[in-house]
Protein backbone atom coordinates (compact mmCIF):
# COMPACT_ATOMS: atom_id res chain seq x y z
CA UNK A 1 0.00 0.00 0.00
CA UNK A 2 1.22 3.76 -0.74
CA UNK A 3 2.60 5.86 1.71
CA UNK A 4 3.27 9.10 -0.58
CA UNK A 5 0.49 11.21 -0.10
CA UNK A 6 -1.40 12.13 -3.33
CA UNK A 7 -1.97 15.79 -4.39
CA UNK A 8 -3.84 15.19 -7.72
CA UNK A 9 -4.91 12.33 -10.44
CA UNK A 10 -5.14 13.68 -14.07
CA UNK A 11 -6.92 10.65 -15.58
CA UNK A 12 -6.87 10.46 -19.94
CA UNK A 13 -8.99 8.07 -21.52
CA UNK A 14 -8.39 7.30 -25.40
CA UNK A 15 -9.50 4.61 -28.17
CA UNK A 16 -7.30 1.27 -28.96
CA UNK A 17 -7.11 0.52 -32.74
CA UNK A 18 -8.71 -2.91 -32.60
CA UNK A 19 -6.29 -4.00 -35.82
CA UNK A 20 -2.85 -2.78 -34.66
CA UNK A 21 -3.96 -2.40 -30.86
CA UNK A 22 -2.38 0.89 -31.39
CA UNK A 23 -3.45 3.51 -28.54
CA UNK A 24 -4.75 6.54 -30.85
CA UNK A 25 -3.43 8.97 -28.65
CA UNK A 26 -4.41 12.13 -31.23
CA UNK A 27 -7.99 11.24 -29.95
CA UNK A 28 -9.03 12.07 -26.03
CA UNK A 29 -12.69 9.79 -25.57
CA UNK A 30 -12.84 11.75 -21.97
CA UNK A 31 -10.36 13.68 -19.17
CA UNK A 32 -11.11 13.70 -15.22
CA UNK A 33 -8.81 15.21 -12.65
CA UNK A 34 -9.10 15.42 -9.04
CA UNK A 35 -7.15 16.93 -6.17
CA UNK A 36 -6.87 15.58 -3.12
CA UNK A 37 -6.28 17.80 0.33
CA UNK A 38 -3.50 17.19 3.12
CA UNK A 39 -5.38 14.41 4.49
CA UNK A 40 -6.21 12.48 1.04
CA UNK A 41 -9.19 13.43 0.72
CA UNK A 42 -10.80 14.47 -2.85
CA UNK A 43 -11.43 18.33 -2.04
CA UNK A 44 -12.41 18.92 -6.13
CA UNK A 45 -13.07 17.08 -9.30
CA UNK A 46 -13.51 17.80 -12.85
CA UNK A 47 -14.64 15.80 -15.41
CA UNK A 48 -15.08 16.34 -19.37
CA UNK A 49 -15.93 13.74 -22.21
CA UNK A 50 -14.91 14.83 -26.09
CA UNK A 51 -16.74 14.01 -29.06
CA UNK A 52 -15.24 15.22 -32.15
CA UNK A 53 -12.89 17.63 -30.04
CA UNK A 54 -15.53 19.63 -29.07
CA UNK A 55 -16.70 19.07 -25.27
CA UNK A 56 -20.41 18.62 -24.52
CA UNK A 57 -19.78 17.92 -20.62
CA UNK A 58 -17.85 19.11 -18.13
CA UNK A 59 -18.74 18.27 -14.52
CA UNK A 60 -16.89 20.15 -11.69
CA UNK A 61 -16.78 18.84 -8.46
CA UNK A 62 -16.00 20.81 -4.90
CA UNK A 63 -16.20 19.25 -1.57
CA UNK A 64 -15.83 21.00 1.53
CA UNK A 65 -14.30 19.34 5.01
CA UNK A 66 -14.30 20.03 8.70
CA UNK A 67 -11.55 17.73 10.56
CA UNK A 68 -11.87 15.26 8.32
CA UNK A 69 -15.76 15.09 8.09
CA UNK A 70 -17.71 15.43 4.33
CA UNK A 71 -19.57 18.69 5.18
CA UNK A 72 -20.84 19.94 1.88
CA UNK A 73 -20.46 18.49 -1.92
CA UNK A 74 -21.39 20.78 -5.07
CA UNK A 75 -21.68 19.78 -8.57
CA UNK A 76 -21.41 22.16 -11.26
CA UNK A 77 -22.01 22.02 -15.40
CA UNK A 78 -20.61 23.74 -18.37
CA UNK A 79 -17.26 25.50 -16.74
CA UNK A 80 -19.18 25.89 -13.29
CA UNK A 81 -21.46 27.90 -14.53
CA UNK A 82 -24.79 25.90 -13.22
CA UNK A 83 -25.30 24.13 -9.77
CA UNK A 84 -26.55 20.57 -10.96
CA UNK A 85 -26.51 19.27 -7.26
CA UNK A 86 -25.64 20.16 -3.42
CA UNK A 87 -25.11 17.15 -0.66
CA UNK A 88 -24.84 18.63 3.03
CA UNK A 89 -24.01 16.10 5.62
CA UNK A 90 -24.29 16.38 9.63
CA UNK A 91 -22.50 14.89 12.71
CA UNK A 92 -23.68 13.93 15.84
CA UNK A 93 -20.62 12.50 18.13
CA UNK A 94 -18.90 12.62 14.90
CA UNK A 95 -20.84 9.57 13.26
CA UNK A 96 -23.31 10.62 10.06
CA UNK A 97 -26.31 11.45 11.29
CA UNK A 98 -28.17 12.98 8.39
CA UNK A 99 -27.35 13.68 4.72
CA UNK A 100 -29.43 15.87 2.20
CA UNK A 101 -29.72 15.65 -1.48
CA UNK A 102 -30.76 18.96 -3.25
CA UNK A 103 -30.78 18.68 -7.03
CA UNK A 104 -31.02 21.40 -9.61
CA UNK A 105 -32.92 23.07 -11.64
CA UNK A 106 -35.86 20.77 -10.72
CA UNK A 107 -35.32 22.06 -6.66
CA UNK A 108 -35.97 18.52 -5.59
CA UNK A 109 -34.59 17.09 -2.46
CA UNK A 110 -34.19 13.57 -0.63
CA UNK A 111 -33.05 13.40 3.10
CA UNK A 112 -31.18 10.25 4.57
CA UNK A 113 -31.06 8.94 8.51
CA UNK A 114 -28.56 7.25 9.77
CA UNK A 115 -28.33 5.14 12.66
CA UNK A 116 -26.22 2.96 14.45
CA UNK A 117 -25.85 0.30 17.29
CA UNK A 118 -24.08 0.22 20.46
CA UNK A 119 -20.94 -1.07 18.75
CA UNK A 120 -20.81 2.19 16.30
CA UNK A 121 -22.07 -0.37 13.30
CA UNK A 122 -24.43 1.82 10.91
CA UNK A 123 -27.32 -0.33 10.70
CA UNK A 124 -30.16 1.19 9.34
CA UNK A 125 -30.74 4.19 6.67
CA UNK A 126 -33.94 5.91 6.43
CA UNK A 127 -34.51 8.13 2.89
CA UNK A 128 -37.67 10.81 2.61
CA UNK A 129 -39.04 13.12 0.12
CA UNK A 130 -37.90 16.62 2.03
CA UNK A 131 -40.14 18.29 0.38
CA UNK A 132 -43.17 17.46 2.35
CA UNK A 133 -41.01 14.44 4.72
CA UNK A 134 -42.35 11.30 3.00
CA UNK A 135 -40.66 8.33 4.00
CA UNK A 136 -39.75 6.28 1.34
CA UNK A 137 -37.58 3.23 2.55
CA UNK A 138 -34.53 2.08 3.92
CA UNK A 139 -31.66 -0.50 4.35
CA UNK A 140 -30.77 -2.70 7.09
CA UNK A 141 -27.41 -3.76 7.33
CA UNK A 142 -26.29 -7.05 9.45
CA UNK A 143 -22.95 -8.18 10.46
CA UNK A 144 -20.90 -11.08 12.36
CA UNK A 145 -18.96 -11.40 15.05
CA UNK A 146 -16.20 -9.85 13.50
CA UNK A 147 -17.73 -7.16 12.31
CA UNK A 148 -18.04 -7.80 8.41
CA UNK A 149 -21.21 -6.47 6.66
CA UNK A 150 -22.56 -9.96 5.80
CA UNK A 151 -26.22 -8.89 4.23
CA UNK A 152 -27.92 -5.57 3.63
CA UNK A 153 -31.70 -5.58 2.54
CA UNK A 154 -32.97 -2.62 0.70
CA UNK A 155 -37.52 -2.14 0.99
CA UNK A 156 -39.26 0.41 -0.73
CA UNK A 157 -42.36 2.80 1.58
CA UNK A 158 -44.55 0.25 1.96
CA UNK A 159 -41.95 -2.41 3.34
CA UNK A 160 -41.74 -5.15 0.34
CA UNK A 161 -37.97 -6.19 -0.20
CA UNK A 162 -36.74 -4.26 -3.27
CA UNK A 163 -33.09 -5.62 -3.06
CA UNK A 164 -30.46 -8.07 -1.01
CA UNK A 165 -26.56 -7.98 -0.96
CA UNK A 166 -24.81 -10.81 0.46
CA UNK A 167 -21.09 -10.79 1.31
CA UNK A 168 -18.69 -13.43 2.22
CA UNK A 169 -15.31 -13.34 3.61
CA UNK A 170 -11.65 -15.45 4.10
CA UNK A 171 -10.54 -15.96 7.50
CA UNK A 172 -7.91 -13.25 7.03
CA UNK A 173 -11.31 -10.65 6.79
CA UNK A 174 -11.00 -10.26 2.97
CA UNK A 175 -13.96 -10.13 1.02
CA UNK A 176 -13.77 -12.52 -1.16
CA UNK A 177 -17.77 -12.95 -2.75
CA UNK A 178 -20.74 -9.99 -2.80
CA UNK A 179 -24.22 -11.25 -4.32
CA UNK A 180 -26.75 -8.56 -5.14
CA UNK A 181 -30.30 -9.71 -5.95
CA UNK A 182 -31.86 -6.66 -7.56
CA UNK A 183 -33.60 -6.64 -10.65
CA UNK A 184 -30.87 -9.72 -11.93
CA UNK A 185 -28.46 -11.52 -9.90
CA UNK A 186 -24.97 -10.28 -9.91
CA UNK A 187 -21.99 -11.81 -8.29
CA UNK A 188 -18.58 -9.74 -7.14
CA UNK A 189 -15.46 -12.48 -6.54
CA UNK A 190 -12.22 -11.17 -5.52
CA UNK A 191 -8.82 -13.30 -5.36
CA UNK A 192 -6.12 -13.41 -3.46
CA UNK A 193 -2.57 -14.29 -4.31
CA UNK A 194 -0.37 -16.26 -0.57
CA UNK A 195 0.53 -12.81 0.42
CA UNK A 196 -3.23 -11.58 0.23
CA UNK A 197 -2.78 -9.07 -1.86
CA UNK A 198 -5.46 -8.79 -3.94
CA UNK A 199 -4.38 -10.27 -7.88
CA UNK A 200 -8.31 -10.32 -9.44
CA UNK A 201 -12.01 -9.15 -9.51
CA UNK A 202 -14.56 -9.97 -11.48
CA UNK A 203 -18.14 -9.73 -11.67
CA UNK A 204 -20.59 -12.01 -13.46
CA UNK A 205 -24.46 -12.42 -14.02
CA UNK A 206 -26.46 -15.61 -13.01
CA UNK A 207 -25.85 -17.20 -16.21
CA UNK A 208 -22.05 -16.95 -15.78
CA UNK A 209 -21.77 -14.18 -18.28
CA UNK A 210 -18.79 -12.15 -16.67
CA UNK A 211 -19.44 -8.41 -17.61
CA UNK A 212 -15.68 -7.04 -15.78
CA UNK A 213 -12.73 -8.74 -14.78
CA UNK A 214 -9.42 -6.21 -13.54
CA UNK A 215 -5.83 -8.40 -12.93
CA UNK A 216 -3.83 -6.23 -10.55
CA UNK A 217 -0.58 -7.97 -11.72
CA UNK A 218 1.35 -6.86 -14.93
CA UNK A 219 0.51 -9.42 -17.26
CA UNK A 220 2.29 -9.37 -20.68
CA UNK A 221 0.06 -10.80 -23.16
CA UNK A 222 -1.65 -9.68 -26.38
CA UNK A 223 -4.84 -8.01 -25.67
CA UNK A 224 -6.81 -10.47 -28.20
CA UNK A 225 -5.31 -13.39 -26.48
CA UNK A 226 -6.48 -12.12 -22.86
CA UNK A 227 -9.98 -12.15 -24.65
CA UNK A 228 -10.23 -14.87 -26.43
CA UNK A 229 -8.36 -16.83 -23.21
CA UNK A 230 -11.25 -15.43 -20.82
CA UNK A 231 -14.14 -15.32 -22.82
CA UNK A 232 -14.76 -12.29 -21.29
CA UNK A 233 -16.74 -9.32 -21.71
CA UNK A 234 -14.83 -6.29 -19.89
CA UNK A 235 -11.31 -6.46 -19.31
CA UNK A 236 -8.84 -4.29 -17.84
CA UNK A 237 -5.58 -4.50 -17.55
CA UNK A 238 -3.22 -2.09 -15.08
CA UNK A 239 0.52 -0.67 -14.85
CA UNK A 240 1.76 0.59 -11.35
CA UNK A 241 4.23 3.04 -10.01
CA UNK A 242 6.74 2.84 -7.46
CA UNK A 243 3.98 3.65 -4.77
CA UNK A 244 1.83 0.50 -6.30
CA UNK A 245 -1.04 3.24 -7.74
CA UNK A 246 -1.51 2.12 -10.78
CA UNK A 247 -0.71 4.42 -13.82
CA UNK A 248 -2.98 2.60 -16.99
CA UNK A 249 -5.01 0.02 -17.67
CA UNK A 250 -6.46 -1.56 -20.37
CA UNK A 251 -10.15 -1.92 -21.40
CA UNK A 252 -12.27 -4.13 -23.67
CA UNK A 253 -15.99 -4.26 -22.81
CA UNK A 254 -18.73 -5.62 -24.51
CA UNK A 255 -22.59 -5.00 -23.43
CA UNK A 256 -24.19 -8.55 -23.01
CA UNK A 257 -27.30 -7.11 -23.42
CA UNK A 258 -26.69 -5.70 -26.95
CA UNK A 259 -28.59 -8.75 -29.05
CA UNK A 260 -27.30 -6.88 -32.10
CA UNK A 261 -23.61 -7.32 -31.05
CA UNK A 262 -22.11 -3.90 -31.95
CA UNK A 263 -21.96 -2.64 -28.85
CA UNK A 264 -17.98 -3.07 -28.03
CA UNK A 265 -15.04 -1.37 -26.87
CA UNK A 266 -11.43 -0.82 -26.88
CA UNK A 267 -10.12 1.69 -24.67
CA UNK A 268 -6.97 2.70 -22.77
CA UNK A 269 -6.96 4.71 -19.40
CA UNK A 270 -3.66 6.85 -18.64
CA UNK A 271 -3.22 8.14 -15.02
CA UNK A 272 -0.79 11.17 -14.16
CA UNK A 273 -0.29 11.37 -10.51
CA UNK A 274 1.25 13.85 -8.51
CA UNK A 275 2.43 13.44 -4.68
CA UNK A 276 3.09 15.89 -2.16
Amino acid sequence: MSKARIKSIKSLYYPINSKTNEVEKTKILSESFDVFDEFGNISESKFSTNNSKEIWCNDVIVNTYDNGNLLEINKYDYLEKNLISKSKYFYQMNRLKERVEFYYPDNTCTKYVYEYDDLNKLYEVKFYNQENNDYEGKNLFYYDKDGHKIKELQYNKTTNVTGEILSYYNKEGNKIKELTFKNNELTDECIYDNNKNLIEEKAYTKKKDIIEINFNENFNMPITNWLNYFNVKNYNYRSFDKENNWLSRIIVSKNIFDEMKTDTGLDYEERIIEYY
